[in-house]
């Protein structure tokens, strides 16, 4: 039931954050755009700033469920503001009148089919993930679990060849895609995604078990480098309106990525606490002003009336890197502990004692807190070693995105379609 409900807040989240840039793209000029952007982002940015601080704190002090029960007012009241504050433009106004006297209208419209096969083959990749990462007897080359990934992949060449000929509101229509220099530029929002939701997956694990933090001083570890976020963003949108350097900051972002990610390698245990957040900030301030940039480069491409389209079809492509970031690198780390105990404990354990403790360990990490002496140390330093693999593929990406960038400006860029 917990899963079920997480996925129906994540479609009401994921289209929220979708539908907000869109109206920016339906209200605001082109060239004001990115100041609107950055205060939206700055916005959005306190919001997740509050909910990693609070978050553990509500967690460890009277319980996860109102983590979940305290926003329930939230929601009510920002649905009451949006529907006095935010109201359609006269023509949507119309069309809605039109609707609701024909409401089959909607369904035809609404790419039904396409949605079921990219929701299927999204999720049997999740499941070839997770299975494949498990500490049962499978892994990711065991026959029935790569029947998943193959199910994926056809499921999502249906799903490609679908949307060529839907007569519904494709979800990716082909047209968005048709060019390389679009091409590269989702790619890049892919790896970005990528490397940004590994970083943050991966970083609060790290701080709990490593550094022995709690579940609260993990959250407000993360608080201040966190505000380079919304700073990015607002840096981001200044100077588009002031001095018109998208490709710039596009570089500026992904470099920045590349670095904190890069940075997080040279964490130790014995780091003092103000070079732990020193090295956090650049992660942080790049994912701020990539973001955007990777979004204004892509809607750029088109005409007004096709940049919801394209805004949403941008946010679907960086929403499949950050699902493949946090379920990779969990992969990883899972997978590189399990080995590095293997190799580490031998002869401090016999091999029955060490399988029991990977499983237990698995199943819940807190266990480490019950170990003691020099196996729970070769715990911790295995799990070290196995966040900076995870760590280390994320830079890799980061890496590839900042050449995909070299490799798009060597691109013709399609004309701007009116």
């Amino acid at each position: 039931m917990l899963s079920f409900m997480r996925a129906l807040t994540g479609i009401g989240g994921g289209g929220l954050i979708t539908l907000s840039t869109i109206v920016n793209s339906d209200v605001i000029p082109s060239s004001k755009r990115g100041i609107f952007q950055a205060f939206q982002n700055l916005l959005l940015g306190f919001g997740a700033i509050c909910g990693a601080s609070f978050g553990g704190t509500i967690a460890s002090s009277i319980g996860w469920r109102w983590c979940f029960l305290i926003q329930v007012p939230i929601s009510v009241i920002s649905s009451i503001l949006m529907n006095y504050y935010v109201p359609n433009q006269k023509e949507y106004n119309r069309q809605n009148s039109s609707i609701f006297q024909n409401p089959g209208k909607i369904l035809r419209d609404i790419d039904v089919m396409g949605s079921i096969l990219i929701i299927t083959g999204l999720t049997l990749q999740l499941l070839y993930l997770s299975l494949g990462c498990s500490t049962s007897k499978l892994s990711w080359t065991s026959p029935s679990v790569l029947l998943l990934l193959v199910g994926s992949v056809i499921i999502l060449l249906l799903f490609i060849l679908h949307e060529r000929k839907t007569s519904a509101r494709a979800i990716i229509p082909m047209e968005l895609v048709n060019s390389s220099y679009g091409v590269v530029v989702l790619s890049i929002s892919i790896l970005v995604g990528f490397a940004s939701y590994a970083y943050l997956f991966t970083l609060p694990l790290f701080f709990q078990i490593v550094l022995g933090d709690s579940t609260a001083k993990a959250g407000l570890r993360l608080t201040i480098p966190s505000l380079f976020t919304p700073v990015g963003s607002l840096i981001t949108g200044f100077s588009m309106s002031k001095y018109n350097c998208l490709r710039l900051l596009l570089y500026i972002g992904i470099s920045l990525m590349f670095l904190g990610n890069f940075l997080f390698l040279f964490i130790e245990k014995t780091s003092p606490n103000w070079l732990i957040g020193l090295f956090l900030i650049p992660a942080n301030l790049g994912q701020g002003i990539t973001f955007p940039t990777t979004l204004f480069t892509f809607i750029f491409m088109f005409s007004k009336s096709d940049q919801a389209t394209a805004t949403s079809t941008l946010y679907l492509f960086r929403s499949i890197g950050s699902v493949w970031g946090v379920a990779i690198s969990a992969g990883v780390i899972q997978l590189s502990f399990a080995g590095l105990l293997r190799s580490n404990l031998k002869g401090l354990l016999d091999e029955n004692k060490i399988k029991k403790l990977i499983v237990q360990l698995s199943a819940n990490s807190s266990y480490i807190g019950s170990l003691h002496g020099e196996v729970k140390n070769t715990v911790i330093k295995s799990f070290d070693e196995a966040t900076k693999r995870a760590h280390l593929m994320s830079t890799l990406l980061s890496l590839l995105a900042l050449i995909l960038c070299i490799l798009k400006d060597n691109l013709a860029k399609p004309k701007t379609r009116r």
